[in-house]
């Protein structure tokens, strides 16, 4: 009774397990866009993989992340001026709405504290100052925009206005934001305020010290919102686009570059990135697919009293993959070896030639192959090794031919000799 009472309870809860390793497998399948937002992406830039997209080239109202491409402008094209200063104009300022830092007519201000401005806090008198100390109008900044964001490969990307505030004729998708927030990030002056939550703007001669800070709560630490690891690079809201979004957030050795666009609060969008990143992190890491500790060959080794010694890898390489995909199997090696008979002694992490991995067809990578232990040398082994190479050497070989037929002929020269000089028995007694 009682082996079957252990029985029943051993099985249930093996199915309880089932049960619950079914759901954790199926999450990625499972996984559902966020609530209340209009279009999403989360994707991995160091292995240009999109984790997870919703509606990702679906064309909404860019609002905000429209000063993305207003900073990759102004960077180029005032890449020699960032520390020059500027006199704030009456065009400058006027007609400025949303988000300020209170510019004056007639301030001198710098190039770079007016991108500081305008991406930590959205300020439009700073885009504006950018724009016509660039193209000497808004108008003409504005068509420089549309004609970088082709050239950029965002087709689907429509600007109106340089900072988002319009009345929704301007339009972007989730993927051509990715593709205009990478190109930001690969400028320096742009990567280095991204990487920042606040920044001191000195003092004008209008003005005192500014303190200027990001009004993403997503990337301000110590927020309830805060998302560890998070750097922001726009956010913020109009009313044709609603509340939008864009962040980078590494852990340990990941990154991933998420995008929402369309949220109908800020409390949504903050949790549309925590649910889009937690997935993310969860799902995805770097699966190693070769290491040192493998065994890629084996080679002879002469003068050792262990005859062979095993080559492996000298660094590991892995692959990004989801958690669950299997990956040991679609690697593959083309191994390139410099000798095929190594002597001792030999040093651990002797190198003896290369591997190309190839990971699905495809070459990843390529890694120094390496002794995996040192060998000793074998005295008795290596004097007889000499002796054989000293005696299979043309000049030896040479000097023991000619002694051998020296020796030959002089054993012929001597058994003629005695031949010639032996008394013939035979013939005496016949004389006799």
């Amino acid at each position: 009774m009682k082996k079957t009472i252990f029985k029943t309870f051993f099985a249930l809860c093996l199915c309880i397990l089932c049960v619950i390793g079914t759901c954790v497998s199926t999450f990625a399948a499972e996984f559902e866009k966020p609530e209340n937002i209009k279009a999403c992406v989360v994707y991995n830039p160091d292995n240009q993989v999109t984790v997870y997209e919703s509606w990702a080239n679906v064309r909404v109202s860019p609002g905000p992340t429209a000063k993305l491409m207003t900073a990759i402008l102004a960077a180029e094209l005032l890449s020699s001026r960032m520390e020059d200063t500027v006199l704030v104009s009456a065009a400058m300022v006027s007609n400025v709405t949303g988000n300020t830092i209170g510019l004056k007519m007639g301030e001198h201000v710098r190039i770079r504290d007016m991108l500081y401005a305008m991406l930590l806090t959205g300020a439009n008198d700073a885009a504006q100052v950018l724009a016509i100390t660039a193209c000497g109008s808004l108008d003409a900044f504005v068509a420089k925009m549309n004609a970088r964001a082709a050239e950029l490969g965002a087709e689907s990307t429509k600007y109106e206005t340089l900072t988002g505030l319009d009345l929704g004729a301007a339009k972007t998708t989730v993927t051509d934001t990715v593709t205009i927030a990478l190109h930001a990030y690969s400028i320096p002056a742009l990567a280095e305020i991204f990487e920042c939550a606040s920044y001191t703007m000195p003092a004008t001669d209008r003005a005192d010290a500014r303190e200027l800070t990001t009004r993403n709560r997503f990337a301000t630490p110590g927020d309830s919102y805060y998302y560890d690891g998070a750097k922001s690079f726009s956010f913020g809201s109009t009313t044709p686009s609603g509340y939008c979004m864009v962040v980078l957030a590494r852990r340990a050795s990941l990154s991933y570059l998420c995008v929402v666009l369309g949220a109908e609060s800020a409390a949504d969008l903050y949790r549309a990135g925590d649910k889009l990143l937690n997935y993310a992190f969860a799902e995805y890491k770097y699966k190693t697919i070769l290491s040192p500790l493998d065994v890629v060959a084996e080679l002879p080794v002469k003068n050792a009293q262990s005859g062979q010694v095993t080559v492996s890898p000298a660094t590991s390489v892995s692959v990004y993959a989801q958690i669950e995909e299997e990956v040991a199997s679609r690697m593959t090696l083309d191994v390139h070896l410099t000798d095929e008979t190594l002597y001792a002694p030999l040093d651990e992490g002797t190198p003896v030639g290369y591997a190309d991995v190839y990971f699905d067809g495809a070459c990843i990578a390529r890694v120094d192959l390496v002794t995996a232990y040192p060998m000793a040398q074998s005295q008795w082994l290596y004097f007889w090794f000499t002796v054989r190479q000293v005696l299979m050497t043309r000049g030896t070989l040479a000097v023991l031919i000619l002694a051998a037929v020296a020796a030959g002929m002089g054993f012929l020269l001597a058994l003629r000799y005695r031949h010639r000089h032996i008394p013939h028995d035979d013939a005496d007694l016949d004389a006799k």
